[in-house]
């Protein structure tokens, strides 16, 4: 179903992305705080990328496998 598809990719994208922007506030506040010293913070990578791909991949996971993703105006929306 195109619907499914295009639900599963907006769904998983939008706060994909809104993850990334934010981290680049917390990156900039670590990076002043440790005084610029990368292997002070660069821990902080790995959780970024966890938490910006695999809740939002688990997240639209669950709604394709519930059906969620149905017809609506011009596009596809959470039923």
């Amino acid at each position: 179903n195109t619907c499914t598809a295009q639900g599963f990719i907006l769904f998983m994208l939008a706060p994909t992305v809104a993850t990334y922007y934010g981290s680049l506030s917390l990156q900039a506040f670590m990076g002043i705080k440790n005084k610029f010293k990368e292997e002070k913070y660069r821990w902080i990578e790995h959780p970024i990328h966890l938490v910006a791909w695999c809740i939002p991949a688990a997240l639209s996971t669950i709604v394709v496998v519930t059906e969620n993703f149905n017809p609506e105006g011009g596009g596809c929306a959470i039923a």
